[in-house]
């Protein structure tokens, strides 16, 4: 499925903004047509997960417990071109 497919009217955060926060916010703003986008760079417990269709988080962040709604770029760009 395609990334702009998968975000289409949905409450993203973007948990991190290092470089691939920013680029994946420049990208959703961009390219994908999204309800709400929101950057969050404290920790875990401090996310209102139900609050979020998906949430993003950068490479260098380890969840605690995930669910569907946590996702990372990497996942994103392989389920586009794997």
């Amino acid at each position: 499925m395609k990334i702009t497919e998968a975000v289409k009217d949905k409450r993203i955060l973007l948990w991190g903004y290092g470089r691939e926060g920013k680029s994946m916010e420049r990208f959703l703003k961009e390219k994908a047509s999204v309800r709400a986008c929101a950057v969050y760079e404290g920790g875990q417990d401090g996310i209102d997960a139900e609050a979020y269709d998906f949430i993003i988080k950068s490479p260098g962040i380890v969840a605690d417990v995930c669910n569907s709604s946590y996702t990372s770029m990497t996942e994103l760009f392989l389920g586009e071109f794997a």
